[in-house]
């Protein structure tokens, strides 16, 4: 929600403590501040010894690494707050910027490792005014300093964030009293960073989305190459960061996004800048934020929030591979905590680490990493039809192993894989229509393997079929689903209940049929080329797991967080679960209806926000049932906001058309987890033709709380075990027995769970159940054939 802002988490404070997450990184040393960290640079005096330039909220610290595994803090400025503070080094001065404050530019004399020799400036050698903050600053190799986003105006020191200030720093000298010169100033738009080699400035524009590439041969005529035209958009839009490789050919890009990419162009030709390949630490939609890439070599070493450094072999821009990663902080998800900083240009080959908070009591650290990965294993080739020799787009590629590495063939046939790690793996190679292959590959670090791959084609057939009830009539207008794992389709059976699906091939696939006033059911089907259709019964009944739109109506005014019938995606904040991450699992598809479902931006960008939302069900006749019994799996997380309490609630309303009742099912909860809700409706309300069942959720405060909620697997049944035949009680028809979590079921069909008093506990037609949820005890299970069998849960 758009007023929930990290300034909130002091209201629910997660677990911290000192962890770490490790592969070939390993941790020499560290060091713990007084303050929240921001960002690390390094520094090597004339005798080769090494230090940590480190910013913190509160100043400035240099730290001696000459016992890396011991840290000594030798000296710390004060300066105003400030969240972002940058440093660089020219010659044997640090330069540093703060973008809160009115600090200016900090410059100081590191041969005086006392901390006495320094000065705040707002203004340059000539006295003209240069800034009073900034957001960066990059020092190329002539010594030519690139401030950027800094209040920057000669007559108006209050002047908005600008685009880079040019300076020369070649000359400073605090003894003497130089200061550095002013050269020029690139205005056009605000760079929130960049870095320049050359003639060439290479500007992050954040707000522009896009990278610039910017002629600086001229320093007081800083143009964009190109006739303006040298610049692309970023794969998130939200350009942080860049940095060139070292042969010039090759630019990298973060995006401060939850879930972006590092991505890599081929700037070879200004007037023609392609994207070559992008990777993400996190394959978690709305995961981890990426913050700053620095190329080292062949190598990317990256700093993500809640992922700590991670480094990615970069030898074939193409094909970026993840070798290594350390990270010290607890918490997962997206959020603007743990790692802020990469420092990987120490003669020793030590990796610095600057920490917003990822000491146990949520101090700044420096941690001191050592390397231990090597290049990656690399492998490439073309995929082809074998009859025809026509390449073969959409091959899924996966390296099978302890981690399975997936990629897949471009519209050229080409792949472009790797694993971090050497040895023999076996490589599949899928795609619908085609016959999947196998190959073993033995991967070597540093290696190319190329291995170009012929799939034979399978030929597709067409299928019938009709959805029928338990008397054979054709039921008009059902939904329909098949998934084999490699192709799926999805239609509607015409009025007299049949349907027709073109382009299958032999395989087994799951048939998942449905529609309002009938039981959902899902089977598995082996379906080949013959003239035998395809026949699905579907009985009467409430049972929607929402693996289709069977009609229900969302409604609201809500500004954002909408009903959703969707596949959720998920969302984090300070480690708790907000938007859940999967539907229920024991239902037949993975969708369910979710509060908004925004693929990025974070936990507040798709919550409620300012109004409430409704969803409706069909038109629902109870006339037949004598006791009937409401079920459904609710998610609800509501995280207090600013100065209000976690008070919003998840409602459900029941109508019989002449009345209607409101049942409070949750609220002020960060539960996170889906949660079983079972109401019997007769406790609340009479019974009638023209029921129906909504659930309702608002959020109105003006500085609102943070809330999602979902609902999923909605049933109603009798709560009746009148239908337990004590002559077909079976003893294996469940296992394991006893269980403490997870149960098979060896039947199809409807399976209803009643515990020892007779009272509905689940409704299922899945054939694997989490019963984790359930209290210890002795329960029973009824078939729909009228089979049962007692069971125990641990």
């Amino acid at each position: 929600m758009k007023y929930f802002t990290l300034f909130t988490a002091f209201l629910f404070l997660p677990l911290f403590f000192f962890a770490q997450s490790s592969d070939n990184l390993n941790l020499v040393g560290s060091i713990e501040f007084n303050a929240e960290g921001n960002d690390v640079w390094g520094y090597v005096d004339d005798t080769g010894r090494e230090f940590a330039l480190v910013g913190l909220t509160t100043g400035f610290s240099v730290v001696d690494l000459a016992n890396p595994s011991t840290p000594t803090e030798l000296f710390f400025i004060p300066g105003d707050f400030s969240t972002w503070r940058d440093v660089k080094v020219w010659d044997h001065y640090a330069y540093v910027t703060t973008d809160e404050g009115n600090d200016g530019l900090l410059i100081v004399d590191l041969n005086d490792l006392s901390g006495n020799t320094f000065t705040y400036t707002l203004n340059d050698n000539n006295g003209d005014f240069m800034f009073e903050r900034a957001h960066n600053i990059y020092i190329d190799e002539f010594g030519k300093a690139y401030v950027f986003g800094g209040n920057i105006n000669a007559a108006n020191p209050f002047e908005t964030e600008s685009g880079a200030l040019i300076l020369d720093v070649t000359q400073v000298n605090l003894e003497q009293g130089v200061l550095p010169t002013k050269l020029g100033l690139f205005s056009d738009f605000y760079l929130h960073d960049g870095m320049a080699r050359g003639d060439t400035l290479w500007g992050s524009a954040i707000e522009e989305g896009n990278f610039f590439v910017i002629d600086v041969s001229d320093p007081s005529n800083p143009v964009v190459f190109n006739d303006s035209l040298a610049f692309h958009p970023t794969p998130n839009n939200f350009t942080h960061n860049c940095w060139i490789s070292d042969d010039g050919k090759t630019l990298f890009t973060t995006d401060e996004k939850p879930g972006a990419y590092i991505a890599a162009y081929d700037v070879t030709d200004l007037s023609n800048i392609q994207e070559v390949d992008r990777i993400r630490s996190s394959d978690d939609i709305g995961g981890v934020i990426p913050h700053n890439v620095h190329v080292d070599g062949n190598f990317l070493v990256t700093s993500y929030y809640h992922d700590g450094i991670v480094v990615h072999d970069a030898t074939y821009p193409n094909n970026l591979i993840e070798v290594a990663h350390y990270d010290a902080y607890a918490g997962g998800g997206d959020g603007f905590q743990g790692t802020w900083g990469a420092y990987p240009y120490l003669p020793s080959g030590l990796i610095l680490s600057s920490e917003i908070n990822s000491s146990p009591s949520q101090n700044g650290m420096l941690l001191v990493l050592e390397r231990d990965f090597n290049q990656a294993s690399y492998l490439n080739g073309i995929v082809k039809d074998s009859l025809t020799g026509e390449v073969i787009s959409g091959v899924s590629i996966k390296i099978l192993g302890s981690n399975v590495i997936s990629s897949s063939t471009n519209l050229f046939g080409e792949y472009f894989t790797g694993t971090a790690n050497a040895g023999l793996f076996d490589v599949e190679y899928n795609k619908i229509g085609y016959f999947a292959d196998t190959i073993e590959v033995n991967f070597q670090n540093g290696i190319l393997n190329t291995q170009n791959i012929s799939l034979l084609p399978e030929v597709s057939f067409e299928k019938s079929g009709q959805i029928v009830d338990i008397d054979g009539i054709g039921i008009p207008f059902s939904n329909i689903y098949f998934n084999s794992g490699y192709i799926s389709h999805e239609s509607i059976s015409d009025e007299n209940g049949f349907f027709n699906v073109d382009t299958l091939f032999e395989a087994n696939y799951t048939v998942v049929a449905g529609k309002w006033s009938y039981n959902t059911i899902c089977e598995n089907i082996f379906i080949q080329d013959d003239s035998v259709d395809v026949i699905v019964v579907l009985e009467e009944g409430y049972y929607d797991d929402f693996s289709f739109d069977n009609g229900w109506v969302a409604t609201g005014d809500a500004n954002s967080g909408l009903w959703e019938l969707a596949v959720p995606n998920p969302t984090t904040y300070e480690n708790i679960t907000v938007a859940t991450d999967k539907d229920v699992d024991i239902d037949c598809r993975n969708k369910a209806y979710v509060s908004g479902n925004s693929l990025s931006g974070g936990a507040t960008s798709d919550d409620i926000d300012q109004g409430y939302i409704k969803l409706t069900s069909p038109q629902i006749n109870l006339m037949s049932f004598n006791e009937p019994i409401l079920q459904f799996y609710q998610w609800f997380v509501n995280v207090p906001g600013w100065d209000n309490d976690a008070n919003d609630s998840l409602v459900v309303i029941v109508s019989n058309g002449e009345e209607e009742v409101k049942i409070v099912t949750e609220s002020a909860t960060v539960n996170s987890d889906w949660e079983l809700v079972s109401i019997n409706l007769l406790e609340y309300i009479s019974l009638s033709d023209e029921m129906y069942v909504s659930f309702y959720a608002s959020d109105y405060e003006p500085y609102s709380n943070l809330l999602e909620v979902g609902v999923d697997l909605f049933s109603i049944s009798e709560n009746s075990l009148t239908d337990i035949h004590p002559e077909k009680l079976n003893t294996s028809l469940v296992y394991p027995n006893p269980t403490s979590g997870v149960m098979y079921f060896n039947e199809d069909g409807q399976k209803i769970i009643f515990d020892s008093m007779g009272k509905i506990m689940l409704n299922t037609f899945s054939k694997k159940i989490d019963l984790s949820h359930l209290s210890t005890g002795i329960y029973i299970v009824v078939f729909e054939n009228g089979s049962s069998q007692r069971f125990i849960k641990n």
